[in-house]
């Protein structure tokens, strides 16, 4: 009884990784895709992830596309003498053999005018652009 509990306990302890989606196409793996709920229709919410070049060559994000918003930015937050502000970005360079990481108060895809709220569990669909790798089709979870 001691071994089935231990192993189902191993088991469950593994699970959450094995559920976490990665994407990858070409040399680019995509992985820890989240973004935030928003507080009603027509909010915005910030899209953040993990892209690792795994190529010999450099590539770059140079487009984020979704249909649940109006519009859809690659951003940085800077900090300008103690006060942070948002710097929308033309591109994301991801050197080879490198990983990328899109997170609170750093990189980030905002993705503006939601068509309908975001709740914690929702999922939606996210098309990334790449100057060499091309598009990648992604799914995005909501997160608290």
């Amino acid at each position: 009884m001691k071994k089935i509990t231990l192993t189902l306990l191993l088991i469950l302890a593994f699970v959450p990784a094995a559920l976490a989606k990665q994407y990858e196409f070409q040399h680019i793996l995509i992985s820890n895709l989240w973004a935030r709920p928003t507080a009603e229709k027509m909010g915005n919410s910030a899209i953040y992830l993990e892209i690792k070049n795994q190529g010999k060559k450099g590539d770059a994000l140079i487009k984020a596309e979704t249909d649940i918003a109006t519009n859809v930015e690659i951003h940085k937050t800077v900090d300008n003498n103690g006060i942070s502000s948002m710097v929308q970005l033309s591109k994301v360079s991801i050197p080879a053999n490198t990983t990328v990481q899109f997170t609170p108060g750093g990189l980030h895809i905002m993705i503006l005018g939601v068509t309908s709220q975001l709740k914690d569990g929702d999922s939606f669909p996210l098309m990334l652009t790449f100057e060499h790798a091309g598009k990648i089709d992604v799914e995005v979870v909501v997160k608290k």
